[in-house]
């Protein structure tokens, strides 16, 4: 499905779901209950936690460069909303980003 139709998807499913507390795609704007994520390690332990900022088809389109802004995003907004998490994560986080992970 091309870019503008999620958009629009997007655009939809933000305003029948608005307060349902539903996050969404970074890039496209479709909410997880109907895309799927791609969630990227942000711990080198293959068990420790991840971050999806973007839907799996928006990230299979975009060069590991071109997704990286969506990651930093996603760390301002978590440090905007008091988290210490983005200064301990990001080096590794962004080390994954950039080799595609």
């Amino acid at each position: 499905m091309n870019l503008f139709l999620r958009k629009m998807i997007g655009i939809i499913c933000k305003v029948l779901l608005i307060g349902l507390g539903y996050g969404s795609c970074k890039r496209c704007g479709r909410t997880w209950n109907i895309c799927k994520d791609h969630c990227t390690p942000y711990t080198e332990d293959e068990f420790g936690g991840g971050c999806f900022p973007l839907c799996e088809e928006c990230w299979s389109e975009l060069l590991p460069e071109e997704r990286l802004p969506y990651y930093i995003q996603l760390m301002d907004e978590w440090q905007k909303g008091g988290s210490d998490k983005p200064g301990k994560i990001w080096e590794t986080l962004r080390k994954n980003v950039i080799d595609g992970k």
